[in-house]
């Protein structure tokens, strides 16, 4: 049989990650169609963790999943079908993000990379072991 939840407890609801009517109502097709809703906390190429009500999971992203402008990553929401006795769970779809934070690729393409979706705030931080550099900077 295929372990598909880690050892550590599920302290919270999706509604503490940010589940909403709006969500609700956006995944009411893939519930339909006997879908779980799940969100992303962490992406890696094959495999994603992701948050369900049942608990942290391991889902596998098939390669469809994967495409290049629409790969998952941390933040997504995500529709999982659940795992079987023979397979652990599958991102089945990406529900559409509602916000992006992209930066550029390091080839400088037009293309841009997507590093965490449907986020509210971000905090940019610096070091202050070195000075800043730039046009309006003394140093």
């Amino acid at each position: 049989m295929h372990q598909s939840t880690f050892d550590h407890a599920q302290p919270y609801s999706l509604t503490d990650y940010g589940w909403d009517e709006a969500s609700e109502h956006t995944f009411t097709p893939h519930r339909a169609a006997g879908l779980i809703p799940a969100r992303v906390v962490r992406a890696e190429r094959g495999s994603c963790e992701a948050v369900t009500d049942a608990g942290i999971v391991r889902a596998e992203i098939p390669d469809a999943a994967g495409q290049a402008n629409v790969a998952p990553c941390t933040g997504d929401w995500a529709a999982l079908r659940s795992a079987t006795p023979h397979h652990g769970p599958v991102l089945h779809a990406l529900l559409e993000r509602r916000t992006a934070l992209i930066r550029s690729t390091a080839s400088r393409t037009s293309r841009g990379q997507v590093l965490a979706a449907n986020i509210d705030t971000v905090a940019v931080t610096v070091s202050l072991d070195t000075p800043l550099r730039g046009p309006n900077r003394s140093c």
